[in-house]
């Protein structure tokens, strides 16, 4: 697996669009996004297809920003599900000719696993730059913002700007950037040390007492849906499949596993991480309690774990919780099944 060189400050970065553009009233944020990058030390290119691009031509426009020689990484400003329509029309051959960072989650983790895979370049799950950039409405907590910028540049970060011990404690930093493993804490491990209680969206639990290992893949667990109904989903042998759902039941996460079994999607795979089972938390009442009850969670992550026989283990900072760590995709690692914590067994960057 080709690993792209860790991002410094100087380099140039693309900002894309391989889903389309934003809806017109996110638009103005495009040149905040650019502004925010320069500000961060970073050069910035647009390579935006304009509105009526189709599949094709979206295609074509981000492989253009990847082949980009000043470009050393390609981060999305939008996500929609047009990337399903996309992705048949990207050239592994064309992007395998060059290592390059993207990072993409929501939606566009069927990009990052799909170029991981056919590209053959360490990409990462994470966080979009339209939630990370410093006028962003819903901006993410400092804990995420670090941990992104951390890992892709693969360096200590500063924790000043946190709200509580439990996140300075638990976020992701580099501390020597010679390293070449690394272990990233859960802060799942002990939700109730959270302050705001909104955000204690899991507990972390394992339903196996061994320690399982295996590559990396994170995918939501619609987009892994999607992927095997399409026949795009990359093969999954000795992987640990990093997943989790939004504002999705018990019951509807429970008949998507049964589907996924019936489409042999874990077939060869170590093990499934649940990252979590979350919901949108601006509004005033939750909508789905139950996901919050860890009792009726891990009677369904058994029956999940019997049903496609693999080790299952629930409870991650990752995907859409509050709390949202960067980890890259096809990446040896092991999981401590004590306190979920993970180990990276290799640097993802060179």
């Amino acid at each position: 697996m080709n690993k792209p060189k860790r991002l410094e400050k100087g380099d140039t970065i693309a900002l894309v669009n391989p889903a389309g553009l934003p809806p017109l009233r996110f638009r103005h944020f495009i040149p905040l996004m650019k502004q925010y990058l320069e500000k961060e030390g970073f050069f910035v290119k647009l390579y935006l297809a304009e509105e009526t691009a189709t599949a094709e031509r979206l295609g074509n426009v981000f492989t253009e920003a990847w082949l980009d020689s000043e470009v050393q990484a390609v981060f999305p400003i939008c996500g929609s599900s047009v990337i399903f329509e996309v992705l048949p029309c990207l050239y592994s051959d064309l992007l395998k000719q060059k290592k390059v960072i993207f990072c993409g989650s929501s939606v566009l983790s069927s990009l990052s696993i799909w170029l991981s895979q056919h590209a053959q370049v360490v990409t990462f799950f994470g966080p979009h730059i339209p939630f990370i950039h410093s006028c962003a409405p819903q901006r993410e907590n400092e804990f995420t913002v670090q941990s992104f910028w951390d890992m892709i540049m693969w360096k200590k970060g500063k924790a000043n700007n946190m709200s509580s011990v439990h996140e300075r404690h638990n976020f992701f930093s580099v501390n020597d950037s010679n390293t070449q493993d690394i272990k990233i804490k859960n802060l799942y491990l002990r939700p109730d040390l959270i302050k705001d209680k909104q955000k204690r969206v899991a507990l972390f639990f394992s339903l196996t007492e061994k320690v399982v290992s295996g590559k990396t893949f994170c995918i939501t667990m619609e987009c892994l849906l999607s992927m095997a109904r399409l026949g795009l989903l990359p093969s999954v042998t000795n992987s640990i499949i990093f997943t989790e759902t939004m504002d999705w039941n018990l019951e509807q996460i429970k008949n998507t596993f049964e589907e996924l079994s019936r489409l042999d999607a874990f077939h060869g795979a170590n093990a499934v991480f649940i990252t979590a089972f979350t919901e949108r938390t601006d509004r005033k009442e939750l909508d789905f309690p139950e996901l919050r009850d860890p009792a009726k969670v891990k009677i369904l992550c058994s029956s999940i774990s019997e049903r496609i026989q693999l080790p299952v283990l629930y409870g991650f900072p990752m995907g859409h919780g509050s709390y949202k760590l960067t980890l890259p995709q096809n990446i040896s690692c092991s999981i401590n099944p004590e306190d979920g914590s993970v180990y990276l067994l290799e640097r993802p960057v060179a």
